[in-house]
């Protein structure tokens, strides 16, 4: 991936770039997460994004994901502006559980 490319991925190129090295990185909230999360995503809720941003590592893909897409999507253009190579993922955790992919949980109730 290059700073160039689309804004979004699709989940099955999103699993090849995994595949690769990519990180996933989860900007929804903490209550959001503790449901429910992507095992081994890196975790730095939506609006903490510009205070901690440095966390989020150069030089690998970055999948960022929410719920739905949306607000990872509004991350993508601040985490490329700092160079990071970042896309959203399309449909979000929702497609990946459609998909049937597992999650993990700090509740009761992970997949």
């Amino acid at each position: 991936m290059d700073l160039a490319a689309p804004y979004q991925m699709e989940l099955a190129a999103a699993r090849q770039a995994l595949e690769r090295g990519a990180i996933l990185l989860d900007v929804r909230e903490a209550a959001e997460r503790s449901r429910m999360h992507i095992g081994g995503s890196l975790w730095i809720p939506l609006p903490e994004l510009g205070r901690r941003g440095g966390e989020v590592p150069r030089g690998r893909e970055v999948i960022v994901y929410c719920t739905s897409g949306s607000r990872s999507l509004r991350a993508i253009p601040f985490l490329r502006a700092r160079g990071v190579e970042a896309a959203a993922l399309v449909a979000g955790l929702m497609g990946w559980l459609e998909a049937r992919l597992p999650t993990e949980s700090d509740t009761a109730g992970g997949r």
